[in-house]
């Protein structure tokens, strides 16, 4: 990260400030690489710090909502699964969707409590819907990395199912491809515990990376 005495600050915390902006910009960039301070980076930084701060106060003020994307069967067009999509109701900004603020959970670990809020919510809906005579439908999550990897999970789904009566065969995780790929022991263990619990694994945007189809036979998805 570079920053320029006297163009970008003339003070010594200044320019450190103003080089560590550069620096992380180098990094989300990949390594062997280096930026140059400027303004619109101050701009983004200081974009970022606001967006960090307004969703811990999401996540204290309970601003998140759960919508359902419907997957039906084309044949009889009946609704035979839904997806929970997570969004933020934002004071001032209305619905904000996952795309502006999905890696900021997960870079800054607040996808954790996020993504434990989005199961539990969920099985609570399937719950309700069974409750109401609808006839029983799968219903899928998304989970990022950050989260498979966490020790809590598999009890925290366990529990999920279990306290809201949900049969683990109707409850699909979607995992991502490159989630996949890196198919290390503590993937592989939380894919066996969920196999052990009946529920069903599916690879989610699959071909968006590098894989091949022969990746698929090594994993019980």
């Amino acid at each position: 990260g570079i920053s320029m005495y006297p163009t970008d600050d003339v003070d010594l915390d200044g320019l450190i400030r103003h080089t560590d902006m550069a620096m992380y910009r180098s990094k989300s960039l990949g390594r062997g690489t280096y930026s140059f301070f400027s303004d619109d980076l101050n701009a983004a930084v200081s974009s970022r710090v606001s967006l960090e701060g307004s969703l811990r106060r999401a996540i204290e003020r309970s601003e998140f909502q759960l919508f359902f994307q419907p997957k039906a069967e084309l044949r009889s067009g009946g609704i035979t699964g839904v997806e929970a999509l997570v969004r933020w109701h934002r004071p001032g900004h209305g619905i904000v969707p996952p795309d502006r603020f999905i890696s900021v959970l997960e870079d800054t670990g607040m996808i954790l409590p996020v993504g434990a809020w989005v199961i539990r919510a969920a099985c609570q809906q399937l719950a309700a819907w069974d409750r109401l005579g609808l006839p029983p439908m799968r219903l899928a999550v998304n989970l990022s990395s950050r989260q498979f990897r966490h020790l809590y999970l598999a009890s925290l789904v366990e529990d999920s199912l279990r306290e809201n009566g949900i049969d683990p065969q109707r409850l699909e995780i979607e995992l991502t491809e490159s989630l996949l790929m890196e198919d290390t022991e503590t993937n592989r263990a939380m894919m066996e515990n969920f196999r052990r619990m009946g529920v069903r694994l599916a690879i989610d945007d699959f071909g968006t990376g590098h894989s091949s189809l022969s990746y698929i036979k090594r994993f019980n998805v």
